[in-house]
């Protein structure tokens, strides 16, 4: 009689960078900029593409900054998502956005992180291994399934991505 294997549950990974946001406010704070109108277009248009995916983000793990609020908004408009705004993701490093998905929930398989570049796109390109992308663009999305617990998720695997990007056709990374 052998030892069946634990199962562990899939999971999905959603990695976006904040779409396109006005240039700095004189004497404003980089975390008030606000979505430009073509930037709040695009997270529309990305909209319609996570629809159009079986499984939908549930989890919206999203930087303090007003940019990244705005644009998980806008993608999980009409949806049950819940946006959990985190200070720490403001310009986080690939290892702090690495560090806040090792503490999700086992029992949520569907995460997404809004973020911002240079760390969005850090994390895509440790979590692909074979492809680098130069950046993730303003309303870019990097689309992980994943067969690991979120604790496990390792710079030091390699892991299929699909990436999906305004204006352009979905394209596998691998």
């Amino acid at each position: 009689m052998g030892l069946s294997k634990v199962r562990t549950q899939s999971k999905r990974l959603w990695l976006i960078r904040h779409s396109e946001a006005e240039s700095k406010p004189f004497k404003g704070r980089d975390l008030d900029r606000n979505l430009t109108q073509q930037g709040s277009q695009n997270s529309v248009k990305m909209r319609s593409w996570l629809n159009t995916l079986s499984h939908q983000p549930a989890l919206f793990w999203v930087s303090a900054a007003n940019r990244t609020i705005q644009t998980a908004k806008l993608l999980s408009k009409n949806t049950s998502a819940r946006l959990i705004i985190e200070e720490a993701l403001y310009l986080a490093t690939a290892e702090e956005l690495l560090d806040i998905l090792h503490y999700s929930s086992e029992e949520q398989p569907n995460i997404a992180i809004v973020a911002h570049n240079p760390g969005i796109s850090d994390l895509v390109n440790s979590l692909c291994n074979t492809y680098q992308l130069e950046a993730l663009p303003p309303s870019g999305i990097a689309y992980f399934k994943l067969d690991c617990k979120w604790s496990e998720v390792s710079a030091n695997k390699q892991y299929s991505v699909t990436s999906i990007f305004p204006g352009s056709c979905t394209k596998s990374l691998n």
